[in-house]
């Protein structure tokens, strides 16, 4: 299954039992480019269960997990994170992924690899602005 059917309805529907602590991410915290990518990370950590959260961000899948919590689990964050998309720009970087290696985890890896140097690059911008480097 790709990502692209996440967006169009195709993918498991958002389920607050399997993980997720709300079911819709707010439009003004969706992700359409590196200036939005903190904001969304916050965001997105606030609408994951604490587990997941872990599983999503750090790629650490609970012990007491079975496959199948793992793939349910797994799909509650595929779903989060397709509904908090608002940029074509954002979905072209998932071309990338092989299908088979499209998880919750490998997603936010590569969102976070193409965007977190822009956010370096502005943290230092802004160093130099406040400091005068």
């Amino acid at each position: 299954m790709g990502f692209h059917n996440l967006l169009t309805g195709k993918g498991p529907a958002l389920h607050t039992s399997s993980g997720a602590t709300c079911t819709t991410f707010p439009k003004h915290a969706r992700l359409d480019g590196s200036k939005s990518f903190a904001n969304w990370t916050r965001q997105l950590c606030l609408c994951l269960a604490d587990d997941i959260h872990s599983y999503v961000l750090d790629d650490i899948v609970p012990d007491n997990w079975t496959a199948l919590q793992r793939s349910a689990r797994d799909a509650v964050a595929r779903n989060i994170i397709a509904n908090s998309i608002k940029s074509a720009t954002v979905l072209a970087i998932f071309d990338k992924i092989p299908t088979a290696e499209l998880t919750a985890p490998k997603i936010y890896a590569t969102l976070k690899s193409h965007y977190t140097p822009d956010d370096a690059t502005c943290t230092l911008e802004l160093f130099s602005q406040l400091w005068g480097f």
